[in-house]
C-alpha cells in the first residue's frame, strides 16, 4: 500500500506480516518478530513485538 498524503496523528495502517520459520524449526518451538516504525527522518518511533510458536 503506497499512499502519499501524509499520515494524521493517531492513524493507524493495518499490517500483515508471512513468516518463514526457520528450517528445522520443531513444533512447539518459539521466535521473537519484532518491527520497528520509523519517521522520514529515519527515526524510531513506534514498533511491535510478538512471539510466535510453531505449530505442527
Amino acid at each position: 500500500m503506497s499512499d502519499s498524503r501524509p499520515k494524521q496523528p493517531g492513524q493507524r495502517y493495518a499490517l500483515r506480516a508471512e513468516v518463514t520459520m526457520p528450517a528445522g524449526a520443531a513444533p512447539g518451538e518459539g521466535h521473537l518478530l519484532s518491527v520497528a516504525q520509523r519517521d522520514e527522518a529515519g527515526r524510531t518511533v513506534g514498533g511491535a513485538s510478538a512471539w510466535v510458536v510453531v505449530e505442527g
